[in-house]
C-alpha cells in the first residue's frame, strides 16, 4: 500500500534527519520538500514551516516506529493513503486535486472561508465529497485558513 505523509517541520534539519531515517528504514520511496512558508495561523506558536512530503510503499506496521519519531519532532503530520483524484464539472477539463496547491483550494471557498455549496460549483454530490475534504486536509496543515481575522 502507498501512503503519503506530509509534515511540517519548524528547521530543514529535521527534514535531512528524517529522509536519513526513512533511507534505512524503507526501500522504495520518493519524497519532495515545498520549503519554507508562511503558515495561514500559528500552529505550536510558528508563524512559518518548512513542508514535506514523503511517499513511501509499506504496510502501516512497518510505519508505526515511523510514526512515533514524526510525533516528537514535528510540528503537525498527517498519513494519507495515496489516490490522485481527478474532479469534473459539467463538460470542462479534469482538475488534479492537490491540498498542497493554495491557489486551487482557495477557489473551492468563498470570502468568509466556508466552503462554497454544491449548488453553486455545479460538481457532482462525489466530487462535493472529494473538494471538501481536501479543504480540510490543507486547513489542518494551515495552507489556508479557518476563518479570517
Amino acid at each position: 500500500m502507498n501512503y503519503e505523509i506530509v509534515f511540517i517541520f519548524n528547521k530543514i534539519n529535521f527534514y535531512k534527519f528524517f529522509i536519513k531515517k526513512i533511507n534505512k528504514c524503507f526501500k522504495n520511496f520518493y519524497s519532495r520538500n515545498f520549503g519554507y512558508k508562511k503558515l495561514s495561523y500559528k500552529i505550536k506558536n510558528n508563524i512559518f514551516g518548512y513542508f514535506a512530503k514523503v511517499i513511501i510503499n509499506c504496510n502501516y506496521k512497518e510505519l508505526e516506529n515511523f510514526i512515533i519519531i514524526l510525533k516528537n519532532n514535528s510540528i503537525r503530520f498527517l498519513v494519507i493513503k495515496k489516490k490522485i483524484f481527478f474532479i469534473k464539472k459539467n463538460n470542462e477539463n479534469f482538475i488534479k486535486l492537490n491540498y498542497l496547491n493554495r491557489k486551487l483550494m482557495n477557489c473551492f471557498i468563498d470570502d468568509n472561508c466556508k466552503i462554497i455549496p454544491r449548488k453553486l460549483t455545479g460538481y457532482t454530490i462525489k466530487d462535493q465529497k472529494k473538494i471538501s475534504n481536501f479543504v480540510k486536509i490543507s486547513r489542518y496543515f494551515s495552507i489556508i485558513p479557518y476563518k479570517i481575522k
